[in-house]
């Protein structure tokens, strides 16, 4: 199982190192119907999908000698899946150095968006679409990078030594969450998306990690290491509020809000493996969704789709080098 516990605030965890996988990464959820589960799998190192009730499970992007994971839906029906990979990675410190990819929902079209020689992980799209949020190490330290959908206008948008990770654009775009280490302890932070406006969201002295919006906005579901083992809280979006939604022995993980915003998935070990369950909302119904016979699988960021229309925009400033307008949508439903 990738180890999630204090390991999370280096390399370890942000690298690619996927043997029996969760996910390390926080998405939004966009509104919408909830459609198919998507995951990584220790059964090949690649990415799967699978009915809401467990079956239909079809291997999407083939491991093939590489691991592959922190993969997400696109809004609007999801598309495309964005993920990270090593399969183009050279030896490092922590494994194989991982790269951005997106790909179409039916397996073709394979991009590479990145090309560094360190890890790049923990993609997020923009609400739109037309961006990509992602954690990057080009510059020794794990910062918080955006570039457009198409790989271009790569552009930092944090600069510290402690450890920028798990970024999560908000459904009105108006936002990003992210993880920090800045005052020596793992919190969750807030800021525009170009990168202004820091501001600090917990201050509870143990981890936070893998935060996910809620699809209207108003909360952020979150693991935390605050009761002695990994489980998933809520916070409201002002930082008020903070619940326990688990209360397991076993970690509970990689939080995902469902599209119509009623249930959460999320990865536990509670059978003895990792799999996907769903909850409602408020920790209730607790069901085992999603297993592979005896492999591992993490629930990836934004790993339950979401069936929505297109929404009306409005347009702001694109990202340097994009050439066009970025759109802000107004969720029609």
């Amino acid at each position: 199982m990738r180890n999630l516990k204090r390991l999370i605030i280096g390399l370890v965890l942000s690298s690619a190192i996927f043997t029996a996988t969760v996910s390390t990464a926080g998405s939004a959820q966009f509104p919408g119907a909830n459609g198919k589960f998507l995951f990584d799998s220790s059964l090949d190192g690649g990415l799967w999908t699978a009915n809401l009730d467990g079956t239909g499970i079809v291997s999407l992007v083939p491991g093939n000698n590489s691991q592959n994971g922190d993969a997400a839906w696109s809004p609007f029906g999801g598309e495309k899946i964005v993920f990270k990979s090593d399969r183009f990675g050279v030896p490092a410190t922590y494994g194989p150095t991982t790269d951005i990819f997106v790909v179409n929902a039916d397996g073709s079209g394979l991009t590479r968006l990145t090309t560094t020689t360190s890890y790049q992980t923990q993609p997020s799209w923009s609400p739109d679409g037309s961006k990509i949020v992602f954690t990057s190490y080009r510059d020794g330290d794990a910062n918080i990078y955006v570039m457009n959908a198409d790989g271009s206008g790569q552009t930092q948008l944090t600069s510290t030594t402690a450890h920028d990770e798990w970024p999560s654009w908000s459904p009105d775009g108006s936002k990003i969450v992210f993880r920090s280490l800045r005052n020596g302890q793992d919190d969750l932070y807030l800021m525009d998306p170009d990168g202004q406006n820091q501001t600090r969201l917990t201050t509870d002295p143990s981890t936070e990690f893998q935060p996910t919006w809620s699809p209207d906005g108003l909360k952020i579901a979150f693991c935390s290491q605050r009761d002695g083992n990994e489980e998933i809280y809520m916070i409201n979006a002002d930082g008020t509020n903070e619940l326990r939604i688990t209360n397991n022995p076993s970690s509970d993980q990689a939080p995902e809000w469902s599209a119509d915003g009623t249930e959460m998935a999320f990865g536990s070990s509670r059978s003895g493996k990792w799999s996907i369950w769903t909850m409602n909302v408020d920790g209730t119904n607790q069901t085992l969704r999603v297993a592979q016979g005896t492999s591992n699988i993490g629930g990836a960021s934004g790993y339950w789709q979401s069936i929505s229309s297109a929404p009306t925009t409005t347009t702001s400033s694109p990202v340097a080098g994009s050439g066009s307008d970025v759109s802000v949508p107004a969720f029609t439903g």
